[in-house]
């Protein structure tokens, strides 16, 4: 019976995200930001390249984050040519975690309504205007969301070690930071009330540390062996998001701890209060575990980078198992200390409210969303489609396409693609017009720098986007649009 409720549950959190998904995209709710360069590395195997590798990068992906558990979303690039696929894996993934948390109370409250308290914690969840984020952000990181619930829930009922760490990997593989935080998540596992898990606290203790000595290790030997067998220089995410705390990882830690009340101010003004709050409080019942989940969101706070310090999108997602689990367990232990009449009801209120929080939290937010996403013409999505199909018709032989930031999102996947400053290595050049502005890192190559351009011709239009192609589509490495930008990798030529 519990089996059956929980998979009619998934199945309708699965229609109710992918109708929500739909209809926040045709309101423009959506911030398909980086869409068209994610699916440039997950499907450039297609176009004979080696797994991972990104056109726009021109290298690995790897050089940017290690991913290697996105290996099992490519299949699916060869099966299915639509750019939005990526939205439904986050759907499946956000689903299966509010699945496995409702699940996880049915099994810990076999004589006590469980039924009745997992659609009520299932409905506080799914209310959670982060969740949407993360959906609508089209990113990879949720993808982990759903196999670090199945990571914990394994780790609590007592399956097999073997199990445990496939599962365990799986979660870190989708980005190598998730490690740091799945590791504080299971150290936090065994200070849950004793419903929550089987057998005895101390197995549970050893099993745990198994998990974050094995999470600890991976990110050790990313940061230090692999990440650097792929990039070249210092490490980009230093320089680009911490450059006011220091210039090495090292550097940012020692201003962490020596800097207390700035890094105090930071998570004050950051938007981790508000994810904290969308969880009840109710992480901070047992005090510790909630500044233990809370702990990873320094790395956030201190961004320098808005939507990171706000946790906008996608950033939500490395801190959702963490604080979860910890609400979860305060959840349990406020329900062991009520035992007065009427105190189960009491709490039932309490997640009602959360849920109804939740929900007029998600309406301010997308009524001030102007302000904090960018503002995509709908229509670009059907013009791009329809110059796409005009160039597989006119231009067969075209492989790679330079697009800008807001007509990437809509690119197929069978074709390689790259930022307009990148454009000298296309085939052909799709770029929106009109009032929509231009990403900083394509401003300077508007539509009138490829209609005075010898390199490039127009080959339709539509009142929203143009479409151009190389005269010639064998461009010469001589044939640069922006020579001082060139990378010193080259795309290899269809002959």
């Amino acid at each position: 019976m519990r089996y059956i409720a929980i998979l009619g549950l998934l199945g309708l959190l699965v229609l109710s995200y992918t109708q929500l998904s739909w209809w926040a995209f045709e309101q423009g709710y959506f911030t398909y930001h980086d869409l068209g360069l994610i699916n440039d590395f997950l499907s450039s195997y297609l176009l004979g390249e080696n797994f991972f590798y990104s056109f726009g990068l021109q290298g690995s992906h790897f050089s940017y984050h290690l991913t290697p558990s996105l290996i099992f979303t490519m299949p699916f690039y060869a099966v299915f040519s639509s750019p939005y696929q990526l939205i439904f894996y986050n759907i499946l993934s956000v689903a299966t975690f509010i699945g496995v948390m409702s699940l996880w109370v049915y099994q810990s409250l076999r004589s006590s309504n469980p039924l009745l308290w997992s659609l009520l914690w299932a409905v506080a969840l799914a209310s959670n205007r982060f969740f949407l984020d993360i959906i609508f952000s089209a990113h990879y990181e949720g993808l982990h969301l759903g196999v670090a619930a199945i990571t914990l829930f394994a780790l609590s009922q007592g399956w097999k070690m073997v199990y445990v760490t496939v599962f365990l990997l799986l979660t870190i593989g989708v980005r190598q930071d998730i490690a740091l935080f799945m590791a504080i998540t299971c150290l936090i596992l065994p200070m849950a009330p004793k419903a929550l898990f089987k057998g005895e606290r101390k197995g549970l203790w050893k099993r745990s540390l198994f998990c974050t000595l094995i999470s600890l290790s991976y990110l050790l030997i990313t940061l230090t062996v692999v990440t650097p067998l792929f990039s070249k220089g210092p490490d980009i995410h230093v320089t680009r998001f911490y450059a006011q705390w220091g210039h090495s990882w090292g550097e940012v830690l020692f201003s962490f701890l020596t800097k207390p009340l700035a890094v105090w101010e930071a998570l004050q003004q950051s938007g981790l209060p508000r994810l904290i709050q969308s969880f009840g409080y109710l992480s901070f019942v047992n005090p510790l575990q909630g500044v233990m989940a809370s702990a990873g969101g320094i790395l956030f706070a201190t961004a320098s980078a808005v939507d990171k310090n706000q946790l906008l999108y996608y950033n939500s997602a490395m801190l959702i198992p963490g604080l979860g689990l910890s609400a979860l367990a305060g959840f349990f232990y406020l329900k062991a200390m009520v035992k007065f009449p009427l105190g189960g009801l009491g709490l039932s209120l309490l997640l009602m409210v959360i849920s109804l929080e939740n929900g007029r939290s998600t309406v301010r937010e997308w009524q001030n969303r102007e302000a904090l996403i960018a503002s995509l013409d709908r229509g670009v999505k059907a013009d791009v489609a329809e110059l796409v199909s005009e160039l597989k018709q006119r231009k067969p032989e075209a492989r790679l396409i330079a697009a800008d930031f807001y007509a990437s999102a809509f690119v197929p996947v069978d074709y390689g693609l790259l930022r307009l400053h990148q454009a000298y290595l296309a085939d052909a050049v799709v770029v929106t017009g009109g009032s929509l502005k231009l990403h900083e890192f394509d401003r300077g190559y508007e539509e009138d720098y490829f209609q005075d351009h010898a390199s490039f011709r127009k080959l339709a239009a539509t009142d929203a986007v143009s479409l151009y192609v190389r005269q010639s589509l064998a461009p010469s490495p001589q044939t640069s649009l922006a020579p001082e930008r060139k990378s010193k990798a080259s795309v290899r030529d269809d002959k």
